[in-house]
């Protein structure tokens, strides 16, 4: 995400670019529509999520390792009667 944002904004760390912090502020001077980049982010957020849904939806549905355990009921002693 992080790498859509600042290619959006024209930012190119490992070039030597300008911080986030500066890019951010003159954005709007330089016409850059701060929004339409986040937009682009967001779009792609939701695309990933999408195809995660579906990566769950066609998983197989397998079970646990090993054969289920018996549970016990737990063992209550006898109340005394009441005074």
């Amino acid at each position: 995400m992080g790498a859509i944002l600042l290619a959006g904004l024209g930012v190119t760390p490992e070039r030597g670019g300008v911080g986030i912090e500066m890019t951010a502020a003159h954005a709007g001077a330089a016409g850059l529509d701060v929004a339409e980049v986040f937009r682009w982010v967001f779009v792609a957020g939701l695309v990933f999520a999408v195809i995660a849904m579906a990566a769950i939806i066609l998983m197989e549905e397998r079970p646990l390792h090993g054969p289920a355990a018996k549970v016990t009921p737990p063992v209550v002693p006898d109340a005394a009667p009441a005074e």
